[in-house]
């Protein structure tokens, strides 16, 4: 029994308890990982931003603020888990051959999957659809 419950123990530290993340496939540096995300965030924020402020001017509600911390803090754990997709499946020079096709082969996986997804305000939001 001893040794049984040493084993169980002892898998509470091997097994790992969050998503497995691949390693960056040749080619990839920190510095263009950081910067795919980050142009990641900007793209989905933009948008989120356009709409909102035009939905607050229809509703005529002059002091209306977009919380951009919150909705770039939502998004950048989905555009973070979306570059480590991209990074861990391709090579740097096969990805930047057709980023649009390798980009949409990603997203067309890791989105309706639910592997990637917004946190916090903008997850809860995509939810409720």
């Amino acid at each position: 029994m001893r040794a049984y419950i040493a084993a169980l123990v002892m898998a509470l530290y091997i097994i790992p308890t969050g998503p497995l993340r691949a390693a960056p496939m040749e080619g990839w540096s920190s510095g263009e990982t950081q910067a795919m995300t980050a142009g990641c965030v900007n793209a989905m924020v933009t948008p989120a931003r356009r709409d909102f402020m035009a939905a607050a001017k229809r509703a005529g509600d002059t002091a209306a603020k977009f919380p951009e911390r919150e909705v770039r803090a939502s998004f950048t754990s989905l555009c973070s888990c979306v570059t480590r997709e991209i990074t861990g499946r391709y090579a740097r020079d096969q990805f930047m051959s057709n980023p649009g096709k390798y980009q949409n082969v990603v997203m067309s996986d890791v989105i309706p999957s639910g592997k990637c997804k917004p946190s916090g305000r903008m997850g809860k939001a995509l939810m409720r659809r």
